[in-house]
């Protein structure tokens, strides 16, 4: 018996047996050209929501400013990349 695993795209439904194919077209679909700035872009979005959620049990001035941090990262990685983020 042979398994096949088939990755999906997010966002389109294109299907691929390679996981790189739809990683790519996902990472083309918010204006990246590379899976690594991808990569970039999903781990500064994590951050964020992390942080959000520390901020968000121990609201204190230190947490506050690591979220602070973490949101102008992001916010300047969409613009260094011209993303089309919503």
């Amino acid at each position: 018996m042979k398994i096949h695993q088939v990755y999906e795209c997010e966002v389109c439904g294109k299907e691929s047996l390679n996981r790189e194919d739809i990683e790519l077209c996902e990472a083309q679909h918010i204006g990246l050209n590379t899976i690594e700035e991808k990569h970039n872009y999903d781990y500064l979005d994590f951050n964020v929501k992390h942080l959000s959620n520390i901020v968000n049990s121990t609201n204190n001035k230190q947490t506050r400013q690591e979220l602070d941090t973490a949101i102008e990262k992001l916010l300047q990685f969409e613009k260094d990349h011209n993303m089309k983020v919503e």
